[in-house]
């Protein structure tokens, strides 16, 4: 299988305490430094790259070595286990699934996760404010998010009765995998009944939307999860062929097309990523770095949709609206 290894900007890995930045990259560039990443889709986490360009690190002061599971989570062991061989000094895991690969994979290469909602439930950490291991980084959500787009979903169409939840049952560590009961009392709470729409592979799309059809859904949310991402056009594309919104808990699944997405942005936290990697490659420890939650949400609705589908939303939901797609 062929292996694409990005040279890009950082510096060298330093023990001890956090030496000031000029001496760090003078003495990156006596020893390129590598980076593993573990990733859902293929393609160059430019977030990440523009994260370490702002902390001063120029091309050709590290190695990236990227693996990416193209929505296939039962592949990221294998590919935690590439890294750690090619003993990268740090590795940054994007999403659950990835970030339980590398924490099996090792417990001494620090790890920085990203993309995950509750990483002390998971159990990669001890606390948000003492990880207490070598994984840190930062958490996709302060707290369960799907209540609140249950709650906006409900907003954006008044009428409706009946709410799918599109989820990947293969991931255990997926929010919605055990129906938590947060989920159940809000939709109580909002007189929605939830249609709970199970898919394990590419090839159970399809018979979801059927399902969801059958049952008269009359949106659908979509869980955050590395198959589900993969899949994200699939899915556009299956929701406009039965004429079914989609809501997301994060923009980067809209992608200019489903109706709204309501959540922090992951390419914003990806970013931020690279100050954890920043600090790590300077010595820093993972035991004592706190895990950052995401303090920006926005609101994304996309209007073409909305027409197409015949929905007028609320003046209200457009007005708090943090953008607008037309």
């Amino acid at each position: 299988m062929r292996r694409r290894t990005l040279i890009v900007g950082f510096g060298a890995t330093i023990s001890g305490v956090l030496l000031p930045r000029r001496t760090v990259l003078a003495q990156a560039r006596k020893r390129v430094a590598r980076i593993g990443f573990l990733g859902s889709t293929r393609g160059t986490p430019q977030p990440l790259l523009d994260g370490l360009r702002e902390r001063g690190w120029e091309p050709g002061d590290f190695v990236l070595e990227a693996r990416w599971a193209e929505g296939r989570a039962e592949r990221f062991p294998e590919l935690a286990a590439e890294l750690v061989a090619l003993n990268v000094d740090v590795i940054v895991a994007s999403a659950p699934p990835a970030v339980r690969a590398a924490q099996q994979a090792t417990r001494t290469i620090p790890i920085i996760m990203h993309a995950v909602a509750d990483p002390v439930q998971s159990g990669f950490i001890a606390s948000l404010s003492r990880p207490g291991g070598n994984i840190t980084g930062v958490s996709s959500t302060a707290g369960g998010l799907i209540p609140k787009l249950l709650e906006t979903a409900k907003e954006a169409i008044p009428s409706a009765a009946r709410i799918g939840i599109l989820y990947n049952q293969r991931n255990p560590l997926n929010y919605a995998t055990g129906q938590y009961p947060e989920i159940v009392a809000a939709s109580d709470a909002l007189g929605l009944q939830l249609v709970w729409l199970a898919v394990r592979q590419v090839g159970d799309f399809e018979e979801a939307f059927a399902q969801a059809r059958q049952h008269q859904a009359e949106a659908i949310i979509g869980i955050g999860d590395p198959l589900l991402f993969a899949e994200r056009d699939r899915i556009h594309d299956l929701a406009e062929r039965h004429s079914i919104p989609t809501v997301w808990p994060t923009p980067e699944y809209v992608s200019g097309r489903g109706l709204l997405s309501y959540g922090p942005s992951l390419n914003a936290a990806l970013r931020h990523v690279a100050s954890y990697v920043d600090r790590v490659l300077r010595g820093a420890q993972p035991a004592t770095m706190p895990v950052e939650q995401p303090t920006d949400y926005k609101l994304v609705l996309k209007l073409k949709t909305a027409r197409a589908l015949g929905l007028t939303l609320p003046p209200a939901l457009i007005a708090r609206a943090d953008e607008l797609i037309e």
